[in-house]
């Protein structure tokens, strides 16, 4: 490790990195001398107060290396005062998984010590996630807050009675929440996120992940809720019924990407054999990503996003895609062709033969809406036939596709 007056010479990208290998080196490894993580981590932490995303501390981590009881709320390790100890609220790199189930300094100081810089905040398991909402609309720096994380929260939120001075309107009060991710949300809590979610209208990217909805509750409340600023989302992992009770609780009409992902089907949830089933059109969508779906599955997505420019097709190893790439070739003068906007199609562990992509290409070229590249990972390129893969080279741009960690796909 470096001493504290090379940490500071570093450029805050550099100090990210480094950052996310001292934590990956201590989830590696987990006998290490903690008092030393502890201090490379503080010295580290001393240099890093102009990054612009704040989450609070990872409190496993910070568990070992003060060797303190991991409790529930927001309170300090030993006998160390906030403001002489550093805490990882001030340089916690943006894309590492946070728990704040155990902020080892008053929610307030984390807040306070992060400055003007914008704000990313994570709430997982054993957070009291009314803590979280009431601390948050009670500090002035709620308005930083454009991103919000929650994980596997199967508590109701606060039961809004005369002991809490905290309005069902007053919603994580977040004027510039621009960001929402939820996943492992239990049933009580499908009201509650409507709620939210109408009290944020300026919401852009929404990402919902195993999300068991309960219907009952929502007799009272307007439906579909118009979510007009929304343009990215993503959904996964959900029931059959509660994809369906998802696609009719928002309306997102100006939505540009749309993900769906490894959806849980329940054969007996519609007549139609648990078909993905949407009720709206998205006619500004131009990239769609479909992930472990069936075939049947993904027609129907696309013949709701009928401007779609680009397809992501990925873990399609549960069906045979060549009925779905042969719906998408040119169709006779009386019937409409899926997708006729089509430019680019990226595939990743999609079954699907060469004959029938060329063909694809082949039927597109013929009337004028020719794609403009296919990529694939190398290793399934390098499965292609030679003279198939000459021959789609002449039609269309062929790409390379290297796949990256997708976060809530």
């Amino acid at each position: 490790m470096f001493p504290s007056s090379d940490w500071r010479a570093l450029p805050d990208e550099v100090l990210a990195t480094i950052f996310e290998q001292v934590v990956a080196k201590w989830e590696d490894d987990q006998d290490q001398d903690f008092a030393v993580l502890g201090q490379d981590l503080k010295c580290f932490n001393a240099t890093c107060r102009k990054w612009r995303d704040v989450a609070l501390s990872t409190p496993r981590l910070w568990r070992n290396i003060y060797n303190a009881d991991l409790g529930e709320g927001w309170h300090s390790p030993g006998n160390e005062s906030p403001d002489d100890s550093l805490t990882l609220a001030n340089g916690l790199a943006s894309n590492i998984p946070i728990d704040a189930s155990a902020a080892y300094y008053p929610f307030e100081t984390c807040l306070r010590r992060s400055g003007a810089v914008s704000l990313r905040l994570y709430a997982e398991r054993a957070c009291g996630l009314r803590d979280l909402l009431l601390h948050l609309a009670e500090s002035s720096a709620s308005a930083r807050v454009y991103f919000i994380e929650v994980r596997d929260l199967f508590r109701t939120l606060p039961e809004f009675v005369d002991d809490y001075d905290f309005n069902k309107t007053d919603y994580l009060r977040c004027p510039n929440l621009r960001a929402f991710v939820a996943s492992g949300l239990g049933a009580a809590l499908f009201a509650d996120l409507y709620d939210m979610l109408s009290c944020h209208p300026g919401i852009e990217s929404l990402c919902l992940k195993n999300i068991w909805w309960s219907w009952g509750d929502m007799e009272a409340r307007e439906i579909p809720l118009e979510l007009p600023k929304i343009r990215d989302f993503r959904i996964s992992h959900h029931q059959q019924s509660c994809f369906l009770k998802t696609f009719e609780m928002l309306r997102m009409p100006h939505l540009e990407r749309l993900a769906v992902a490894k959806t849980f089907i329940e054969a007996s949830a519609i007549p139609a054999l648990g078909a993905i089933v949407i009720h709206q059109s998205f006619p500004l969508v131009k990239e769609v990503v479909v992930v472990g779906l069936t075939t049947r599955d993904v027609t129907h997505i696309l013949s709701q996003t009928p401007n779609m420019e680009t397809l992501q097709i990925r873990d399609g190893v549960f069906d045979d895609y060549d009925d779905l790439f042969t719906r998408l070739q040119r169709r006779s003068w009386d019937e409409p062709t899926l997708c006729p906007m089509l430019q680019h199609i990226v595939l990743e562990k999609c079954p699907v033969s060469p004959p029938v992509v060329v063909a694809l290409v082949q039927s597109r070229l013929e009337c004028s809406r020719s794609l403009s590249s296919v990529a694939m990972m190398v290793e399934e390129w390098s499965q292609w036939p030679e003279e198939a893969l000459r021959h789609l080279g002449a039609l269309v741009q062929v790409r390379d596709f290297v796949p990256t960690h997708r976060s809530g796909e």
